[in-house]
């Protein structure tokens, strides 16, 4: 058998404060209307969600509609309470785009 030579769980793994520490990943997905995957990008599960939402937003490629031209950018984002962050709705405010961010306040009505 061979010696490991790296570290498991590779480069973008972190410690994952909820499970004793272990080094741990965390998937970051958008999705579109039709839960077709636009994004996966891979952080360490001590980071925060909101921590990577502009780079989640800004890897969005350019969609193709139903019908007519390109879509260069988001009509309507819906996003849950890991982004429920001033930062996160002013870079959607900025950008144009309409969202809608479930509060971390508000118990979700889904057990």
């Amino acid at each position: 058998m061979a010696p490991r030579c790296q570290a498991p769980g590779g480069q973008e793994t972190g410690h994952n404060p909820t499970d004793r520490d272990k080094l741990d990943s965390k998937r970051h997905l958008v999705v579109d209307g039709r839960s077709i995957p636009l994004v996966i990008l891979v952080s360490g599960a001590n980071r925060h969600d909101s921590m990577m939402f502009e780079k989640c937003m800004n890897a969005i490629p350019a969609v193709a509609g139903l019908l007519g031209r390109v879509r260069k950018r988001l009509a309507k984002l819906h996003v849950d309470k890991g982004y429920d962050y001033k930062s996160c709705r002013a870079y959607l405010r900025q950008r144009g785009i309409a969202s809608r961010i479930a509060m971390r306040e508000v118990k979700s009505s889904v057990s």
